[in-house]
């Protein structure tokens, strides 16, 4: 484990996958993929046009302009 006070990986529930509910429906499990997939796509396409601009930037823009700090461009 190493010497000391080493940093080391404790596996836990905070990094497992979020299961899907097993009652939802293929119609709103499709839904939830397109909507997932598309969102997935944008924020992709907003950060590769952006070289700056981290994930945390970005939440941190999308935060800016919910609450009325920041205008589109």
């Amino acid at each position: 484990m190493g010497i000391g006070d080493d940093p080391r990986y404790n596996k836990s529930p905070c990094f497992d996958p979020f299961p899907f509910p097993a009652e939802v429906g293929e119609p709103l499990k499709d839904k939830i993929r397109t909507e997932a997939e598309a969102l997935d796509a944008l924020r992709k396409r907003v950060l590769e046009s952006h070289e700056d601009l981290t994930l945390t930037k970005l939440y941190n823009v999308l935060e800016a302009l919910r609450e009325g700090r920041a205008r589109h461009a």
